[in-house]
């Protein structure tokens, strides 16, 4: 079910009948639950983050950022030998 649910349990125990025992815990989402993601469980907000996606985006960002600081580096070296001339 997903996180943004909300769970009730109702019951009825009479003296000395038995005994409740309730246990959660939390999986993460992955691609195999997207269809119930998208169809079963709206509208809930509920999404599946991507991680490969994601690490792949993040790296592809730093190793632009990279290529933008070497660049800007070597423009402003250029700047500096053209000052010193």
């Amino acid at each position: 079910m997903p996180s943004d649910w909300i769970i009730y349990l109702q019951y009825n125990v009479g003296i000395f009948d038995g005994n409740l025992r309730v246990s959660s815990w939390v999986e993460e989402f992955d691609e195999s639950d997207i269809s119930k993601i998208q169809k079963e469980w709206q509208p809930t907000g509920t999404y599946w983050v991507d991680k490969k996606k994601l690490e792949a985006e993040r790296l592809a960002r730093i190793a632009k950022e990279k290529r933008e600081a070497e660049e800007l580096a070597k423009k402003l070296k250029a700047a500096a030998d053209e000052k010193e001339r």
